[in-house]
Order: C-alpha cells, then sequence, then structure tokens
C-alpha cells in the first residue's frame, strides 16, 4: 500500500448527529425579536404614507381619464347626429343621454365611491359650445358629480385643461 492509499483510506467523513445540532440552538432572544418588531415598524411608518398618497393621486387620474371618456361619448353622439351649433346655442349632453343612445357602454364607477357607485346620471354632463373663434369647432366642458350630486369633481372644465384642473372634494 502506498503513503497515499493509506491517508485515502484512513481518512473518515466526520459523524453528524441531528439531536446534538438541534441541542445546541436556542432559538431567537427577546432582544432580537424585539430588533426585527421595530425595523418593521419603521418601513411600515415610510410605506403607508407613500401608498395613501399614491391611491389618493390614482383615484384623481381615475377621474381625469373618466371625465375624458364621457367627453369622447358626446363627441361621438355630436358627429353621429351630426349637430350644428348655431352662434349662442349651446347643447347640454347628460351621462344618461351618453349610455342610453349606446356612445358608452355604461356608466363609469366613482372611484371615491364603495366601488359600486356611479356618477350621478343627470347632473354629470357635457356641454357642447361653438368655438368663438372658429366655427367649425366646437368646445366641450364637462361637469362630473357624484351619485347624489353630493360631491362635484369637474365643474364646467373644458376638454383640453382636464390634466391640469383641480378635482373637487378628495379623501
Amino acid at each position: 500500500m502506498t503513503g497515499v492509499q493509506r491517508l485515502v483510506r484512513g481518512f473518515q467523513l466526520p459523524q453528524f448527529s441531528l439531536k446534538k445540532l438541534h441541542k445546541n440552538e436556542k432559538g431567537l432572544t427577546l432582544i432580537e425579536l424585539l430588533a426585527v418588531i421595530v425595523i418593521l415598524a419603521i418601513i411600515a411608518a415610510i410605506a403607508v404614507p407613500s401608498i395613501t398618497g399614491i391611491i389618493g393621486k390614482t383615484k384623481k387620474e381615475s377621474h381625469r381619464a373618466n371625465a375624458q371618456l364621457i367627453i369622447d361619448g358626446a363627441r361621438y353622439k355630436i358627429t353621429v347626429e351630426d349637430f350644428k351649433a348655431n352662434e349662442g346655442d349651446d347643447q347640454k349632453i347628460t351621462l344618461k343621454d351618453i349610455v342610453d343612445d349606446g356612445f358608452l357602454e355604461k356608466n363609469p364607477v366613482d372611484p371615491q365611491g364603495n366601488g359600486t357607485d356611479k356618477y350621478d346620471e343627470t347632473n354629470s354632463f357635457v356641454l357642447v359650445k361653438k368655438n368663438a373663434t372658429n366655427a367649425n369647432k366646437l368646445d366641450y366642458y364637462i361637469t362630473l358629480k357624484s351619485n347624489g350630486g353630493a360631491k362635484t369633481y369637474f365643474d364646467g372644465v373644458k376638454e383640453d385643461t382636464i390634466k391640469t384642473a383641480p378635482i373637487g372634494p378628495t379623501p
């Protein structure tokens, strides 16, 4: 037998015993547990206000998108019905008219509501006016109210200012 063979032959792997390994573990100390809880509390204190701000901003953007959707429905209604505005003539198109005539599939959900609330169908409307400087152009103004009309999100806001217009009551 060579020297290498003797070394390899005499080598044995250490014996591991699961009982010995578990016997030496003591678990988390109270200090370690408190440290973990404090770290989680700090993370929560940072995250909760950020998430609340994101939710509020999302609701506002949803109102803007819904307002534009309703204006587009009114625009389609005007196009199909071949609206010709005379000098000084305005046409008020309610959300109910837009939905009933099939230019919107349904009344959009009010993001400020409980998930099933819709916008007020009679108090939410689009006012269509002849443009003062271009007789071939129409201007669209939206008034958007909560169900029952208690909250007004937009009040006569012109279409091209929806993205920057302030939105009414939000939580």
